[in-house]
């Protein structure tokens, strides 16, 4: 038997074991992306990343393109990271999240896995504090909903539970001239919520509330949220060249609610 032949019987064994097929992207604002593909061509995972890689994003597709998971992740303040691992049809098999933040005694961890088609079959909760009841979760093919079997909690005195009280901040932008201004606030990037950056055109005395963002026991602080901007645009009111600055007002609090004011006067 020819010897090229015969290499290649014992290695085709294997070849469906080989490198996934993944592509990496440099774009062009410096941030990356990873693409990873199942055997039939659709994403598998994409992970992204800024130009700093402070930042980042996976998330997770079965063959037909749905949705398996996303994760958040990052690089300081402590840590978000994944460890991913997959079939050799490009399906993932298992997925471990984990998330610090710097100096905290906290922590988020959870493990996935995975069948070749992308159904998820064990799901753990390793998340800190201890004292919550870490929860293991099954889905057996004979069964259409998840068997849950909570790990017995230690036995503690009964402990009076406040309920969380919700702070809200406002963002607010009053435009104090006669001419029409197009504004943009770029979304700050911070541990608590994700933000988007928020386009609006403000008529001449106009007062908008453009944003109000609830959270749990405290107040998300202006720098963390929102830097305004103004933008040029080809409306015909807004063509003449003016100049007009942005005055922060000091912020007005209540018990549960703090309001911050931008001022647009010309300059």
């Amino acid at each position: 038997m020819n010897i090229k032949i015969l290499i290649l019987l014992i290695c085709f064994p294997f070849l469906s074991f080989s490198q996934l097929n993944c592509k990496n992207k440099t774009n062009s604002d410096g941030s990356k992306t990873s693409n990873c593909f199942h055997k039939n061509g659709k994403i598998s995972t994409v992970e992204t990343w800024d130009k700093e890689k402070r930042w980042g994003k996976i998330i997770g597709y079965n063959f037909s393109g749905n949705q398996l998971f996303e994760y958040e992740l990052r690089t300081f303040a402590g840590h978000a990271s994944v460890d991913v691992k997959y079939f050799p049809n490009g399906q993932v098999s298992s997925l471990y999240y984990s998330s610090a933040p710097d100096g905290g005694i906290q922590f988020y961890r959870y493990r996935h896995k995975f069948d070749e088609s992308g159904k998820q079959t064990e799901f753990y909760d390793e998340s800190h504090p201890s004292e919550l009841p870490t929860i293991f979760y099954k889905f057996p093919d004979t069964l259409k909903k998840p068997v849950v079997i909570p790990k017995k909690p230690e036995i503690k005195k009964q402990e009076v539970v406040e309920c969380a009280i919700p702070f809200v901040t406002e963002f607010v932008i009053i435009n104090e001239t006669r001419k029409a201004v197009k504004i943009k606030l770029k979304a700050q990037k911070n541990h608590y919520i994700l933000l988007k950056d928020i386009d609006t055109i403000l008529k001449p005395k106009e007062t908008l509330v453009v944003k109000s963002i609830m959270l749990a026991q405290m107040f998300l602080a202006q720098e963390s949220a929102y830097v305004p901007e103004f933008v040029k645009a080809n409306h015909p009111r807004l063509r003449a060249k003016q100049k007009f600055k942005f005055i922060l007002a000091k912020p007005i609090e209540s018990a549960n609610k703090k309001t911050y004011a931008w001022h647009i006067i010309k300059d």
